[in-house]
Parts: C-alpha cells; structure tokens; sequence
C-alpha cells in the first residue's frame, strides 16, 4: 500500500502566514462579502510621470523570475500570502508580468498588464470577476511594491510607466481595482489618472463566489473624493 507524503512546503506556508492569516483566508472561502472600487483611465490623458525617490526601469518578464522567492524569505503573515498569490500566477502562465527594477537590477515593483487575449489563462487561475474587456481595453492588476523599497513613491512610478507601455502597445484606456479600505492605493491610482467608474460586489458562500458590478452611490462617490483629494 503506497503512502501518500504531505507537501513539507504546505507546512512552511501555514507557519509563515500565520494562524490569523490562515483562519481568515478560510473563512472568505466560505463565506464573505467584499466591494472593490472599479477603476478606469483615459490612456490618452495621463498625467505627468510620478517619478519614485530611487531611479527605476521597467520592462516585461516571460522567464523565470527570482523576485518572488527572495520576497518570502523576507516576509511573513499577509504579505507572504500575496506574493504566494503573484508567484503561482507567474508559474502557471500569466506571462504579462512586468517588472520595475533599481539601478543595480533588485525588483522593486510588480504589477500584470491584461489584455483581451490574456483573459483566458487569467481567468483560469485567479478566482476574481472581471468584467470583459474591449479591443483596445487592458487591466492592470496585481500590483506589488517589494517590502526594502515602500515608501519610495514606487507604486506612482511603476504603474505609470506600464500605463504608458499600454498606451505604446495601442490600447486605449486602462482599468484597475481597489478594495474601498485601501486609501494608500486608492489614492495612488488616482495620481497616475485613474478616475471611479464602477464597483465591484462579491459575496462567497459554502465556497460559491458570485460577483457584479454596479454604480457607485453618491455616498461611495463622496467616499472616493475624500481619500483622493489633495492633502493641505
């Protein structure tokens, strides 16, 4: 009778994120509700470049990428769950993944430019709703600033600059989204020219995920003015 072998790297992941991470992950499995802030912008309207207080490059990665690996090394809890998430979209084919790095090569920021013909092997691997997109549609998404470099205005330069190889690659306007409790990146999307356009429910239950995008309420209007308004 062949026995069968846990995964010693399931063990290492349950101990790095943590019981708190882990239960919570559960629970939203089951049953949860979420709303996230639909995105839009005008790709032939972008502000000018944010640039991040530490000189970046920024270009597409189809190979192998050793960022992630080095990144959980460093991290634990939550953060350790979202660079596991970007790592297993790379590994099994999300290939438009592109990569900021630093003036001695480290990555620094990741974030995926969808297109039409990316849908396919996104939606095969990422539980998340999307609505569809047009021919000249992308969708940026999964954006992460590597632990060393926060705090550096990274994310404003990144996203700017794959917003702009969007707009080189012909694509005319761009869409992102936001969990509304995330001020930080509400209020990054909106320096590089992201606008509301629409919100996005999910409700999980007994694993059954069910998503819808709707309009936004004047409240949820007044919300987002609020966290992107100019700071005095």
């Amino acid at each position: 009778m062949q026995t069968l072998k846990a995964d010693p790297a399931i063990a290492t992941h349950v101990r790095r994120l943590g019981g708190r991470v882990v239960a919570k992950e559960i629970r939203n499995r089951l049953v949860s509700r979420s709303t996230e802030v639909g995105l839009r912008c005008d790709l032939h309207d972008l502000p000018s470049l944010r640039e991040a207080a530490i000189p970046l490059t920024l270009g597409p990665c189809t190979g192998p990428f050793e960022g992630f690996a080095d990144e959980l090394e460093r991290t634990a809890g939550a953060d350790y769950g979202r660079v596991l998430r970007r790592m297993r979209l790379h590994e099994v084919g999300v290939r438009t993944l592109h990569v900021a790095r630093n003036e001695h090569g480290q990555a620094v920021y990741v974030q995926w430019l969808i297109t039409p013909d990316d849908r396919a092997a996104l939606d095969e691997v990422a539980a998340d709703f999307w609505p569809p997109l047009g021919d000249r549609d992308v969708l940026l998404e999964f954006a992460y600033t590597f632990t060393p470099f926060r705090g550096m205005g990274v994310m404003a330069d990144g996203m700017g600059r794959l917003l702009r190889v969007a707009t080189d690659q012909g694509a005319a306007t761009a869409y992102t989204y936001v969990s509304v409790d995330n001020i930080a990146s509400l209020r990054g999307c909106a320096r590089v020219g992201f606008v509301l356009d629409h919100m996005r429910d999910t409700a999980v239950r007994i694993g059954i995920r069910r998503s819808y995008v709707r309009h936004p309420t004047p409240r949820e209007r007044d919300q987002w003015l609020a966290a992107t308004a100019p700071r005095t």
